[in-house]
């Protein structure tokens, strides 16, 4: 028997035409489309590196935005604080005639403070708090004798005084004023202290020069040449007192005035403003050796 053979022909797969294969490529999906594991890690990491410049470059403005926002905030607030300020100003100089102070004499006081003699009688001069009122004040014992005015410890209970910002401070242990020459003493505990020396003649002439050592308008220690220009009697004292052409403003009351061999001669209490055009200050300082009479019994 032989066998017969099939006659029939399989059918070719029917082959779609280019353009439609092309077509079904595109629609389909990425992830169905088999790919190497080296390429899929490649294209992983560029995918990654891609979103994480985007998200940085998102920050970045994000940040740069915060940043303008803030800047203009904090020159809208210095703008308006300053303006406040100096409407503030504008008015209380009209008000009280007030005028700001010129800050050289900080410059001069540097220079002044140069002098190694000069900076010895720094030491000595003291900050006096009491009630909230800030004044300056000088030792003149090594165990602890503070000279301040009257004016600066009235009333008060607690008094504290320091050499130094920052320094240690000293509870002032007793007290004794003198209201009718606005000097007081003030005790504290202390050894081997700076002092100045005194000089209980207290003898100057017109036109001689002498230095102040105060803590005015908040700084500390500030050195001012003066010029003894005469003596003025004021209502309610029975002598007359100092007058010295200094830069003196508030915060010197209780200061220091030394002559040329650096003694004490005065204490610096109040001020005269002169109705002149140069509108110099006129320092009122109570010789230091009315304290001295005044103690003798």
């Amino acid at each position: 028997m032989v066998e017969e053979k099939n006659s029939e022909v399989p059918e070719k797969k029917k082959r779609l035409p280019a353009v439609i294969r092309e077509e079904k490529a595109e629609n389909k999906a990425y992830w169905d489309v088999p790919v190497p594991p080296e390429m899929e890690k490649q294209l992983e990491m560029d995918l990654f590196q891609e979103l994480n410049e985007r998200y940085e470059e998102d920050d970045e403005v994000n940040d740069l935005r915060k940043q303008k926002e803030q800047s203009a905030r904090f020159v809208r607030t210095v703008g308006l604080a300053t303006g406040l300020i100096f409407l503030f100003l504008v008015l209380l100089g009209s008000t009280y005639g007030l005028r700001l102070p010129p800050l050289d004499f900080l410059t001069r006081s540097q220079e002044l403070a140069q002098d190694t003699e000069i900076q010895a009688l720094q030491q000595a001069v003291v900050h006096v708090e009491a009630l909230g009122r800030r004044g300056t004040g000088f030792n003149i014992s090594s165990d602890g004798l503070i000279v301040t005015n009257h004016h600066v410890i009235a009333d008060a209970r607690v008094i504290y005084v320091n050499f130094s910002r920052g320094g240690q401070v000293y509870r002032v242990q007793e007290q004794k004023s003198f209201p009718e020459i606005d000097l007081a003493l003030l005790k504290i505990e202390g050894a081997n202290l700076p002092a100045l020396p005194v000089d209980e003649r207290a003898q100057v002439h017109v036109g001689e020069q002498l230095l102040i050592i105060g803590n005015p308008l908040g700084f500390s220690k500030v050195v001012k040449e003066g010029e003894y220009v005469g003596l003025t009697r004021l209502r309610n004292w029975n002598e007359p007192v100092w007058m010295i052409e200094s830069t003196i403003y508030q915060g010197s009351s209780g200061s220091p005035v030394l002559n040329e061999a650096g003694e004490v001669v005065a204490v610096i209490f109040a001020t005269l403003r002169q109705e002149s055009d140069d509108d110099s200050i006129i320092g009122l300082a109570v010789p230091v050796n009315y304290l001295q009479q005044t103690l003798r019994p």
